[in-house]
């Protein structure tokens, strides 16, 4: 299906991240607004066009997002373009007057009242119904054509992902770099070892990805008995089953190479 469109709280991040790696884990092509938009008129008219653009729109409702203006005025755009609206009802809340008219007799989708797996199974259903089957033109036969090829399969990062890596990477400083030995295991969770400027670290924690191919590493760096926390977002550019290219958050390009 299209573009889906996810309106919340940033104070609701935790549970918006987590919706959004499980969301594109089943295929789905989600929008944020967290990722390439400078501040003032652009996020305002990227924000906009998203909307107008988007197949589906996700209301994620909780107390943060009912009170917040930004999500109201996301929500009223939404109905102006005829969006199909999923309301997301994440914690309960009470609907403020503003939003009632657009969400009355809409289909709700309660995380609150049951496990999130349940609800995750359920939105699933929600979206993929809203997207409909495919539709292609019916193909004239020919007796002396063959079929066209079909195409390469997509490559998803977060089945290519689980295994072991031995990333290299630079530094925006000439000359100066690393290599991180890396294990990421399929349950979300990563270790390894960081040869860097600074010596030998530990490094363990959560990772996630998101719609963009971005990856989060997050969690704790040890030296010694020193412990620090550790943050690492990755942007990849080239995507191969046994090899990586991108570049951190920090300025630093990085090779990825499958080991195991």
């Amino acid at each position: 299906m299209g573009q889906i469109f996810i309106s919340y709280s940033r104070r609701d991040s935790d549970f918006v991240d987590r919706l959004i790696h499980d969301l594109a884990a089943d295929g789905l092509n989600l929008w944020m607004d967290r990722t390439g938009i400078e501040g003032g008129e652009k996020w305002r008219a990227a924000i906009a066009q998203a909307v107008r653009e988007c197949e589906a729109f996700i209301l994620v409702l909780s107390p943060q997002s009912a009170a917040s203006d930004n999500v109201t005025k996301e929500l009223s755009l939404a109905d102006q373009h005829k969006r199909r609206i999923i309301p997301l009802r994440y914690q309960a809340c009470e609907i403020p007057a503003q939003m009632e008219y657009q969400l009355a007799d809409l289909q709700w989708v309660d995380f609150a009242a049951k496990p999130y797996a349940n609800g995750l199974d359920e939105l699933v259903r929600a979206l993929k119904l809203a997207g409909g089957a495919p539709k292609t033109a019916p193909r004239a036969e020919t007796w002396d054509q063959p079929p066209p090829p079909a195409p390469p399969p997509t490559l998803s990062l977060i089945q290519i992902l689980p295994g072991t890596w031995q990333v290299n990477y630079g530094s925006p400083v000439p000359g100066v770099g690393g290599q991180l030995n890396l294990q990421i295991f399929p349950n979300g969770l990563f270790r390894g070892q960081n040869l860097g400027p600074m010596g030998m670290t530990m490094v363990e924690g959560r990772w996630q990805v998101s719609p963009l191919n971005q990856l989060t590493l997050q969690g704790t760096q040890m030296n010694g008995f020193q412990a620090a926390p550790y943050l690492v977002i990755v942007q990849f550019t080239q995507i191969a089953p046994n090899q990586l290219f991108g570049t951190s958050m920090a300025g630093e390009p990085g090779q990825w190479q499958r080991i195991a």
